[in-house]
Parts: structure tokens; sequence; C-alpha cells
């Protein structure tokens, strides 16, 4: 969305379906384009947009901030976010190459609909 955030931290709700906004990437820090977003859809793997969660986005994030109301959506894209049942899986492991050189990987994935408010503070762990 066109909008400007005042706060440099996420905000987010959980009320019934996943919500939040979000400060752009520090690259974009300078602009007034924000991130919003949020579903919580078991089994449905589509990648298109759907305009009634389009809609349902935008009235809930709306509620956590009423000046997004009238906001120009910029762009508009949708992914699939993995949930793990058992929860985020967050660890390194070493891996050695055909080559017999040991990269570390680290796993950082089952966030759902959340990853793009928690995939850093967990990185950060």
């Amino acid at each position: 969305l066109f909008a400007r955030l005042l706060s440099p931290y996420p905000l987010t709700s959980c009320h019934l379906s996943l919500s939040f906004v979000k400060p752009p990437p520090s690259s974009a820090s300078s602009t007034n384009v924000i991130v919003i977003g949020g579903t919580i859809q078991d089994g449905n793997w589509s990648e298109q947009v759907d305009p009634v969660d389009r809609k349902s986005i935008l009235d809930r994030t709306a509620a956590l901030l009423p000046s997004l109301e009238n906001a120009k959506i910029v762009s508009e894209w949708t992914g699939l976010r993995p949930r793990r049942l058992n929860g985020v899986r967050l660890e390194k492991e070493d891996i050695r190459t055909k080559h017999g050189k040991t990269l570390p990987v680290v796993h950082n994935y089952g966030h759902a609909g959340a990853g793009l408010t928690l995939h850093w503070g967990c990185a950060r762990d």
C-alpha cells in the first residue's frame, strides 16, 4: 500500500485471522510503501490473488490502523506460507558438499502466514 507507517515496528493481530502491517524492507525505508497481509488457509495451494482475501486483508488491517482505510494498492502478490504441525523449524545443520567442503545451512521455516513478521527474529536467534 502507498501509506506512511509512523512506527518502525510491525503491527500484528491474530484475532480470528492473521493480519499484519509492516514497514518496507530496509532498502526501501525512505518510501511511503508498506506491506500488509495475512491469511491462514490450510490446504489452499493457489498462488492467484483472491478478491475475497484482498477485501478481508484490507478491512482487517484498516481496523488495526484506520489511516489505511483508503490507501492505494501499489502491487499485490501471493505466496505459499507453509505451516508445520510441530512448530517452526529453526536449526543449523552443517552440510558436506561433494567436494568435501562443509557449509552451514540454517533451517528457518514453518511460520505459516506470520513468516514476514517473524522470520527475522527467528534468524537472529
